[in-house]
């Protein structure tokens, strides 16, 4: 799995994708306004006006009771919400990875650095009770942003496959529709200020987005603006000894793979990410992709590589050098382009050992 450098282009996405939010403009079926700034202003007015209440007890017939909450505490969320309404239309859309942790340890301090606030079950107004995260998260319009204008930004940036198996497709169908699953790097039961901030937001499949859960361990992070960071992350390795008794015996049984860290530094991610989303698991349903990659590595070398160009000479295909490059391995040839196609990293790693 590699990484995205946020260069540029990455960068200027991100703007646009910004500014859509920042339009505040109506979307959908039912024309809803997506307006985060006004949805959060109105939601620390309720603190500000004393209409927020906590559970304090049940009832005879087990109903929970609920009294105000204390101007204390008050204080911590209306101050928390402030600073997450000042930094909205600045930065915190496009605030980069690497600025997270800062931006969080200034937020937490706002609550006393009591991060059980965040779960803490609030009474807002006439609404349900919910969670102050998940509160938040609604004012600030995850849902009807992820599903109006996050995907024609992410069809920009190039990634259609999870990013953490590269198994699946990220692209699922809801109602005939082309749908994005999406999951948060850092969580947004945890940092639900960063909810809507493009470079959190990640494509996945529905199996690792359920099996990721909310805890805050180190994972693959999809984007990155360290310039002097190892985009590649992990990798696939098939032992010398099962592919040299596969070529003796042709038993596909045989060709076991394994998920390992490109660099020391992703050791923890890489353990994780297998403890969660059980990727070496997975890869070993797919052991006829892996024999067919051993096919081509040894089925087209270096000549037949430059007979097979020589034989679309001519045609109207015109194909480049990276066209036949492409074909031959079945998939996208580039480091770059695994986010386009499924076990593109898989297929790309069996070539090259």
């Amino acid at each position: 799995m590699r990484k995205i450098f946020i260069d540029s282009n990455v960068q200027a996405i991100a703007e646009e994708y910004r500014d859509e939010v920042l339009k505040h403009l109506h979307y959908g079926p039912k024309n809803i306004l997506v307006n985060p700034l006004k949805k959060m202003e109105r939601f620390k007015k309720y603190f500000e006006d004393g209409e927020v209440k906590v559970p304090s007890g049940k009832d005879a017939k087990g109903k929970p009771i609920y009294a105000k909450i204390t101007n204390d505490t008050s204080i911590k969320y209306k101050d928390y919400l402030q600073m997450v309404i000042d930094r909205y239309p600045n930065d915190l859309l496009t605030l980069l990875p690497s600025d997270f942790t800062t931006l969080n340890n200034l937020l937490l301090a706002t609550l006393g650095d009591d991060g059980s606030l965040l779960d803490k079950e609030l009474k807002v107004g006439s609404k349900k009770a919910d969670s102050f995260h998940n509160l938040l998260i609604s004012s600030l319009m995850y849902n009807e942003i992820r599903t109006y204008i996050y995907p024609k930004f992410l069809k920009k940036v190039g990634v259609k496959t999870c990013v953490y198996c590269n198994a699946n497709f990220a692209i699922t169908d809801n109602n005939g529709v082309a749908y994005y699953t999406v999951d948060h790097w850092k969580p947004k039961s945890k940092y639900p200020f960063l909810c809507i901030s493009f470079f959190n937001l990640v494509p996945c499949c529905f199996s690792c987005n359920r099996n990721k859960g909310d805890d805050d361990d180190e994972f693959f992070r999809l984007y990155e603006d360290d310039t002097n960071a190892d985009l590649n992350v992990l990798h696939f390795e098939l032992p010398q000894k099962n592919e040299a008794e596969y070529m003796l015996t042709h038993n596909v049984d045989v060709l076991s793979v394994e998920l390992k860290e490109s660099n020391p530094l992703y050791k923890d991610v890489c353990k994780n990410m297998d403890k969660k989303l059980h990727i070496n698991a997975i890869y070993q349903e797919h052991k006829d992709v892996v024999e067919e990659a051993i096919w081509r590595k040894y089925a087209y070398n270096d000549e037949n590589i430059k007979a097979l160009k020589a034989s679309f000479a001519g045609n109207k295909l015109a194909l480049t050098d990276d066209d036949v490059k492409r074909f031959v391995l079945g998939t996208y040839y580039d480091d770059e382009d695994i986010h386009k196609r499924p076990l593109s990293r898989l297929m790309k790693d069996i070539q090259k050992m």
